[in-house]
């Protein structure tokens, strides 16, 4: 029987050595992304809304921007008008999430 006990206790030391971060494991709630980094914009400022700003309202204003850079209206541009349309999207879009996120959690 005392066997046993010093394998348990030999695994257990083992895990905590070799893998330091297993016990660190996060539980809970998934935590909203970060705002986008690149030139490090605020999302509001993105969206051109205010903080205070309801979500109908915020939708609104990332389905109008969307809609004015999107990839498809450039479709015939030159290539490098496309990718800053794709560039500009994602961008949006990554502003969208944060707040979409933000107010649910």
């Amino acid at each position: 029987m005392p066997w046993i006990v010093y394998g348990a206790v030999a695994y257990l030391a083992y895990r905590w050595i070799a893998e330091p971060d297993a016990k660190k494991k996060k539980r809970g709630r998934r935590k909203p992304n970060p705002p986008p980094t690149r030139g490090a914009v605020d999302p509001y400022l993105l969206l051109e809304v205010s903080p205070k700003a309801s979500m109908d309202e915020i939708r609104h204003a990332y389905q109008r921007k969307v809609s004015l850079c999107h990839p498809d209206r450039v479709a015939s541009a030159a290539p490098d008008v496309q990718a800053a349309a794709e560039a500009e999207t994602k961008r949006l879009n990554l502003a969208y999430d944060f707040i979409r996120r933000q107010r649910q959690g």
